[in-house]
Order: structure tokens, then sequence, then C-alpha cells
């Protein structure tokens, strides 16, 4: 004959709520979790000029308000001023503007240009804007962060409608670097002229890559 199967009863679900909170220690999607019920930064939701989840200040969110940009908290970090280039004219195109377009254009930059030069001026050694944002980390409730890098002119424009205009982040009023070159030099096939924005007025012009300019690097989360 044909055995029987029989299953339990299943438990009824009287009520589903809204997780935001968890009383646990230990890591969440690799972020520390504190052990008295600290909102999960993976469900989290940001507002502009909120702190983001690697410390920064966030100027950009999407739909969902649980991803976007953060830009570094200040302008206090040493060095906060570079040269667009490392001292050599290589062959790159860092043409892309839009959201997220900075982070491609700076492995473009570093790779074209290599990790560290020299100025064209100065026989000291010199990371380039792109390389310095390369290198930067931020440490969180113990979590190293990186994936920092030189904002895109649409970038630095948000940074600036979102955070300079409302007095938040340290900004002064002079010109930004950012990852977008203009043109390469003829003879030497390399970029000629960086891209930046001016925090003044949000106008964007263009100056010889060997200039030296601030820079403020941002993140995606």
């Amino acid at each position: 004959t044909a055995a029987t199967v029989t299953t339990a009863a299943q438990p009824a679900i009287t009520s589903v709520g809204t997780l935001t909170s968890l009383a646990v220690s230990g890591t969440v999607d690799g972020r520390d979790v504190a052990a008295d019920g600290v909102k999960l930064d993976a469900m989290a939701s940001f507002a502009i000029g909120d702190t983001g989840p690697a410390g920064g200040l966030v100027f950009y969110v999407d739909h969902t308000g649980m991803h976007g940009l953060e830009a570094w908290p200040n302008g206090n970090r040493n060095p906060h001023s570079a040269t667009w280039w490392d001292g050599s004219y290589e062959p790159l195109d860092a043409s892309p503007s839009g959201i997220g377009a900075g982070y491609t254009n700076t492995l473009i930059i570093v790779s074209a240009q290599g990790e560290a030069a020299k100025h064209a001026t100065n026989t000291s050694p010199a990371h380039s804007a792109a390389q310095n944002c390369l290198m930067t980390t931020s440490t969180v409730n113990g979590v190293i962060y990186g994936g920092w890098y030189l904002p895109s002119v649409f970038e630095l424009q948000l940074m600036r409608t979102n955070l300079y205009d409302n007095g938040i982040g340290g900004f002064t009023s002079q010109a930004y670097w950012s990852s977008n070159n203009s043109g390469n030099n003829p003879s030497a096939s390399g970029p000629t002229y960086g891209k930046v924005v001016n925090f003044s007025d949000g106008s964007v012009g263009q100056t010889y890559v060997f200039n030296t300019y601030d820079f403020r690097q941002c993140r995606a989360f």
C-alpha cells in the first residue's frame, strides 16, 4: 500500500512589519552592526546632507533613497589640492561626465598616467588629483572604506548645488578639478586641459593640466 504523507500545520502570520533595526553584533553586507539595535545601513534611507555609509556627506540619492553619492566631509584632508596630470602626457579619454562617470574617468587617468610621478615644474614626488582620490580611505566603526574617486563635471555640479549652496561641507567659492579632460596635446598625444567647476557660480571651465587646484573626492554607495 502507498505510504501516507502528512504535513505539519504552518503557523499563521499575524502581522508583517518593516525591519529597521536588529539587536545584533557582527557585520551586515560587510558593515559593522552594533549591539543596540542600530539601523542597518543596507536598509537605510538617505537624504541630501546626511552622513553616508563611509562618513561622507550625501549629495545625491536615487529614487529608492538607499543608493547615491557621498562627498568627503570637509576640505581639511591633506593633500586637498593637486595637478590634474602626473607630469607626463599620456593619451587618454576621460570625457564621460554623468553620474558615476567620475569613477571610470579616475581609473582611466590613473591607468594611463601611472600611480606616482613628478610635477612638470617640481622635482619632488607628487600624485595627480585622480590618484590622490583613489588612494583615499575612510574608517567608520572600524570598517575601512575605499572606492573614492575624482568626480565628473556633473557630479561636481550636484555637489555644489546640494552641499555648497546650503553651507555644507566646508567648500570654498573657488574652482575644483573634475575628472574630465578637454582635448589632447597634438604633439604628445596627451591631455592639455582638465575641466574645473567654479563653485562661485557653477560654471564649467578648463585649465592646463599642470596647474594646481583643489579637489573633493566622492564615492558611490
